[in-house]
């Protein structure tokens, strides 16, 4: 999702407001984790472990929620699950807020219950992961049209 400098203070504003804002899933960098379509609530970024999800701004105007591996300096460093690398790193000034529910089609998943704690860790801890969440995205899609 594209985003103007208008929009990050709208929605920064939002989430000290009001306590959250929500937007719908577009890509398929968080998958199987995060589907397309599914509604992603943000709260306030004040602290942060590794493997959970940060939404942020790149300096191409972006919105993006990836997953936290490691913060060096003032850099954040975040990947999405099904992507290879890491992304460009985050300046905290970027960060908009830390994912702390998804709206699934039958269900709620609230981030401090154990499964998505345990899962972002684990997912964080190796790389093999990735190339797992690509190959199953490849045959969900049949098309090749991710990769």
């Amino acid at each position: 999702m594209q985003v103007n400098e208008t929009t990050i203070v709208l929605l920064k504003r939002t989430i000290e407001n009001q306590g959250w804002i929500e937007l719908p899933s577009e890509g398929y960098s968080m998958y199987p984790f995060i589907r397309r379509g599914d509604v992603c609530r943000f709260g306030a970024f004040e602290t942060v472990r590794k493997g959970e999800i940060l939404l942020f701004h790149t300096a191409e105007g972006r919105l993006v929620a990836h997953r936290y591996y490691k913060k060096k300096k003032d850099h954040y460093f975040l990947k999405g699950d099904t992507n290879e690398c890491m992304d460009s790193p985050v300046q905290k000034g970027h960060i908009i807020g830390k994912l702390i529910a998804i709206k699934k089609k039958k269900m709620i998943v609230h981030m401090n219950q154990f499964f998505p704690k345990s899962y972002g860790y684990a997912v964080s801890s190796t790389h093999l992961t990735a190339r797992f969440f690509r190959f199953l995205l490849r045959r969900k899609l049949g098309d090749g049209s991710y990769v």
